[in-house]
């Protein structure tokens, strides 16, 4: 017995020797206080395993967050498209090629699949492009015959890149990839009949990877050189979110409680009791079943009690509020939230969801569009000089924000036309030509425009332009001093300020004749006055 309590102590002793705590007493039976203490501190949970493809899948499919979530992400950023530039111009030559191989679906597709999953893989088929396990050869590419989509269970990497000297350095070098939906690659026969021997394993050339949630070069290696599903940084959140949901249920279930107190049951033999209240609740099951009423005995007492829920409104605001912040989107889109009354949040929320979208179109699609249209231009064999792959901006206006929008660009055209920048017919063409309303085209050749009538001189500045002119005239003002005046106070330009002042002030000048004296006169009435005095 001694020997036993002598090890209790020991054990106890050595589970609180790692920190001594002068701030706090020490409960030997509870842990409280010591290191055992979960209010103490907080440990990572080293041993946590991200979620299994079946999981994500089952959440992919039927978890309405998480299904809104993606689907409005991978939905937002692929809907108004992009344009292929070069400068101001956009190349139309690519609607054909995009609508046969439905590009815009494929990437929304590829994207959603790579945000759930953690990675998505497109393969771009070429015609007569022969070994897949082989670079593909921009120079010798014919035509882009179809884009295949492969979820994150249906490859893997086959080979890394190891030399540093590559761009490619710690990339995959080789996918491997098995299909699921027929079980294997069919195996198409070249123009010298043999059969493609390594159809599975594919050049990184020949493909387009999708990231979800990006990792590390080390991570990613560990993670079978694929990212992270945005779902295992949100499960925790998104599992309060069910919990509460689940919660609200059971409590709408028992919203409403009967409670019936039977009378007369103390004169009931104990042993026949159970019979007796058996028989009283079949009674009043089968009159509200048959009858609609409740059937009850003269001492009986029927209530029915509405239960509390009192609190489920501010948890389910938490639960919101934390898998906002987790998943990045506002709680007014990711919601529905409809904001009341004059306050703004809104707006601040539509603003923030567009940043975010435009935020995964930069990191998510624009590498993978690069390097698709790099494809497909040189397909083409064409040169087509130096482009640029631009999104289109995000959203729909409102009629009022057309209206703003319109009347801002109205103001912006006068500018324009008023400086000598646009000309009214390049305006006109521009802004309402056979497509409707458009922004202004660039101008192709640049030409003389003529400066607006409505800019001449009116009112007090005109007055005050010839006064200048008069001054320098009447050598009141020296000529230079007046083309100053002109040049700075009215912001003319000096070549037209001398053509203003023209030849006053060197061969042009007015003389001032000198001011008359004044003409006495005397009325009669002043002198019969002044006589008068005489007098």
């Amino acid at each position: 017995m001694g020997k036993l309590a002598n090890a209790g102590k020991l054990a106890v002793a050595q589970v609180f020797q790692t920190v001594e705590r002068m701030d706090a007493i020490v409960n030997a039976m509870t842990g409280l206080g010591g290191v055992r203490d979960k209010g103490a501190q907080v440990r990572v949970d080293t041993a946590r395993v991200p979620l299994t493809s079946p999981e994500k899948d089952i959440l992919g499919r039927y978890d309405g967050y998480a299904v809104s979530w993606f689907e409005r992400l991978s939905g937002e950023a692929t809907l108004t498209g992009w344009d292929i530039k070069i400068g101001a111009d956009v190349l139309q030559q690519f609607e054909e090629v995009e609508r046969r191989l439905k590009i815009t679906k494929t990437m929304r597709l590829a994207l959603r699949g790579a945000l759930k999953d953690g990675a998505s893989l497109i393969l771009m088929v070429t015609k007569g492009s022969g070994n897949l396990s082989q670079p593909l050869k921009l120079g010798k590419v014919k035509d882009l015959q179809a884009l295949h989509i492969f979820d994150e269970c249906e490859f893997n990497v086959a080979e890394y890149e190891n030399d540093f000297r590559d761009p490619n350095y710690r990339e995959a070098k080789f996918w491997q990839i098995h299909p699921q939906a027929n079980g294997s690659f069919s195996a198409p026969q070249s123009a010298a009949g043999d059969i493609f021997s390594k159809g599975q394993k594919v050049h990184h050339s020949r493909c387009i990877y999708i990231p979800g949630r990006e990792l590390s070069h080390r991570l990613r290696h560990v993670n079978q050189g694929k990212d992270d599903s945005y779902l295992d940084s949100a499960w925790d959140a998104l599992k309060d979110m069910l919990a509460i949901d689940q919660g609200g249920a059971v409590l709408a279930q028992e919203m409403k409680q009967d409670v019936i107190r039977m009378g007369g049951l103390e004169a009931v033999d104990a042993g026949a009791l159970g019979d007796v209240m058996r028989d009283r609740m079949k009674t009043i099951i089968a009159g509200k079943g048959l009858l609609g009423m409740i059937v009850l005995a003269e001492d009986d007492v029927y209530e029915s009690r509405a239960a509390t829920t009192t609190g489920y409104k501010d948890l389910k605001a938490g639960g919101k509020s934390t898998f906002s912040a987790v998943s990045g989107q506002p709680e007014v889109v990711a919601f529905g939230a409809t904001p009341g009354g004059l306050n703004t949040d809104g707006e601040a929320g539509r603003r923030s969801q567009d940043r975010t979208v435009a935020t995964v179109q930069k990191t998510h699609l624009k590498g993978p569009l690069e390097k698709l249209y790099t494809v497909i231009i040189a397909s083409m064999k064409e040169e087509i000089g130096t482009w640029r792959i631009e999104f289109r901006p995000l959203g729909t206006l409102t009629e009022t924000e057309k209206a703003e929008t319109r009347n801002k660009n109205a103001q912006t055209d006068r500018i324009y036309r008023q400086e000598g920048v646009l000309s009214p017919e390049h305006i006109r063409n521009s802004r309402f030509g056979e497509d409707g309303y458009q922004d202004i085209q660039p101008v192709e050749t640049v030409e003389e425009v003529p400066t607006d009538p409505s800019r001449a001189f009116q009112g007090p500045q005109s007055r005050t332009v010839l006064e200048v002119v008069l001054q320098v005239a009447t050598k009141n003002l020296p000529r230079s001093a007046g083309i100053g005046h002109l040049v700075h106070l009215f912001n003319i330009d000096p070549d037209a300020a001398e053509e203003i002042m023209g030849e006053v002030g060197t061969s042009f000048f007015v003389e001032v004749l000198p001011e008359p004296a004044p003409d006495v006169k005397t009325s009669a009435e002043d002198l019969s006055v002044q006589g008068g005095k005489d007098d």
